[in-house]
Formats: C-alpha cells, sequence, structure tokens
C-alpha cells in the first residue's frame, strides 16, 4: 500500500499514525489503513480525507477506491463498499474453466460489477473485480487473447446477456 508523506497528513491523521501501520493514498476521498494485529495478520478499514475512521478496522483485506468502489473480504466473503460506505457481498457465480475459477456478479445501480476468484487446493486467489469495462481490460493485460481470457470474457458477456433480459 503506498504510504502518504507525513508532510501531507492532517493533524487528526498524524495523532491516529500510531493506531496504524499503513496508510494509502487518498482515492475517490477515502484512505485504506492498515493495523496489525498480530505478527501473521492485518486488517483494513478507511478513513476520510480530515483523518476519521469512518469505516473501522474490520477487513480481512481491502483495497483502494476505484470508480466509487473498493473490494473488500470478511472471512470468505468477497464484496465490495459504494462511497456512502454500503456493503455489498457476492452471493450469485458461475464457474468458468477448469482452472477452479468462479465469476460473482452483482447488479449495482445501472453496471454489473464482476469479481473473479481462483480456488484453488490450497489457497483462494483474488483474480479481478469492476465493472465489464474495466474487468476485461485488466483480464486482457494479464492473458492477452488466450484461452483463459476468452473463457473470463464469454462467461461476464454471458452472465450479463442473462441480467439484462431480466
Amino acid at each position: 500500500m503506498p504510504l502518504l508523506s507525513r508532510s501531507k497528513l492532517t493533524e487528526p491523521m498524524k495523532k491516529m499514525m500510531d493506531k496504524y501501520n499503513g496508510i494509502g493514498s487518498f482515492n475517490d476521498g477515502f484512505v485504506l489503513v492498515r493495523a496489525e494485529v498480530n505478527d501473521e495478520l492485518d486488517i483494513y478499514g478507511y478513513i476520510n480525507e480530515e483523518g476519521y475512521e469512518v469505516v473501522p478496522l474490520k477487513y480481512d483485506y481491502a483495497k483502494r477506491f476505484k470508480e466509487g468502489l473498493a473490494e473488500i473480504v470478511i472471512g470468505d466473503k468477497f464484496g465490495f463498499i459504494d462511497k456512502h460506505l454500503n456493503e455489498y457481498f457476492f452471493v450469485d457465480g458461475k464457474s468458468v474453466g477448469s482452472e477452479g475459477c468462479v465469476v460473482y456478479y452483482i447488479k449495482y445501480e445501472d453496471v454489473i460489477v464482476f469479481k473473479i476468484v481462483s480456488y484453488l487446493p490450497i489457497l483462494t486467489i483474488s483474480r479481478f473485480f469492476g465493472t465489464k469495462e474495466n474487468i476485461i481490460k485488466d483480464i486482457r493485460k494479464v492473458h492477452g487473447e488466450n484461452q483463459y481470457a476468452k473463457e473470463y470474457i464469454d462467461c461476464i458477456e454471458e452472465i450479463e446477456k442473462e441480467l439484462l433480459m431480466k
């Protein structure tokens, strides 16, 4: 997580520095913060630009805001929060390919938000997150035009068609 320089911190944020061992950069009005629970575990939350904790340290993993949404993980639940600090968790998903991947989706406002997760025998890998255009761009960055890219993109387009027909 990129750290802010101390000179850019507000006074309340400077006072909170002892609480957090990681402070990210400003994105969409929020800053991702991290605190160490023990040598093997960190928890994440968000503060606003004034340095006030607006989402308490409760996530097992989180990312910075991008396009008004931020990825979050609590236990085995993947989801996101929006700029209004509402939480959404992925429930519906479709298996894709032979890699143990699942494409999760949620209809959010006027878009569909997707999340691709690989369930491997010894770990779970969060792969891609975002709206259709952004997730396809990220998939192509990583996979180019290979078979995985084709499977992911076909699945995303199939889900989109199904949801638009409802």
